[in-house]
């Protein structure tokens, strides 16, 4: 079964916390929009963010990952034979998670 990218929740005016089950790679690819609009948010925990304020009543809150297709490491250059087993990117692209 293919791990989820985005996740779905509903405001209730209070509730800042939301939690995603999804990996990523660098903390900059995950998203979070409020009815569309993109919101700032913070990390509060590795698969935890806040947003503040708390969305309003209603309003449809959408957390997901939106990792590059352009690779991060040039696996072409030789230098990169050493990271290509260490580095997380060789593992998502070798589970083909996107």
């Amino acid at each position: 079964m293919a791990n989820p990218t985005s996740v779905f929740a509903t405001g209730d005016g209070s509730t800042t916390d939301r939690n995603f089950p999804f990996p990523y790679i660098s903390r900059s690819h995950v998203k979070v929009t409020v009815d569309g609009v993109a919101v700032s948010f913070s990390f509060i925990a590795q698969n935890t963010v806040r947003i503040s304020p708390a969305p309003a009543t209603g309003k449809s809150i959408r957390i997901y990952r939106e990792t590059p297709k352009t690779p991060i490491i040039n696996w072409e250059d030789p230098r990169a034979r050493h990271e290509r087993v260490q580095h997380p990117e060789h593992l998502y692209r070798r589970r083909g998670v996107q």
